[in-house]
């Protein structure tokens, strides 16, 4: 089914670009969907989006270290936060937004685990990720 007159704009981050932005109306300068970039889909009511495309292997992402790294998550297959944090360097920050319950979840690696409320990286979800210096993440479950 298709979205076309339930959102408002679709945004993503670029450490050089900034943020490119697409509107309903074809303006803005967001042309292309790419593979583990995350992506904001502003609603202006509930909806459903199905992508179509197909299936590939997870690849590695570069984090451009000092900046944010917005990405996106495709695996099927959720994968536990530690996986994905124990081989980063310390400093490095994750959040995420849950829209039930308009929470931040939010990890922060060697913080106190009261603070982490962020378990699990899912399919789906776009994560901001902050790393002090450029790391190659692996993303396969």
């Amino acid at each position: 089914s298709s979205i076309d007159t339930e959102y408002d704009s679709v945004w993503t981050y670029d450490p050089v670009a900034g943020c490119p932005v697409y509107m309903p109306d074809g303006t803005g300068n967001l042309d292309k969907i790419e593979q583990n970039r995350g992506y904001w889909i502003e609603m202006n009511q509930p909806g459903n989006l199905i992508i179509q495309g197909t299936e590939s292997d997870p690849e590695p992402v570069l984090l451009k270290g000092g900046e944010w790294n917005l990405i996106g998550f495709s695996s099927p297959e959720p994968l536990p936060i530690g996986s994905v944090t124990d081989p980063m360097p310390d400093g490095t920050c994750i959040y995420t937004y849950i829209t039930e319950g308009g929470k931040w979840l939010k990890f922060f690696k060697n913080g106190p685990g009261f603070f982490n409320d962020l378990e699990t990286l899912e399919m789906g979800q776009g994560y901001w990720f902050y790393v002090e210096q450029d790391y190659w993440m692996n993303t396969k479950p």
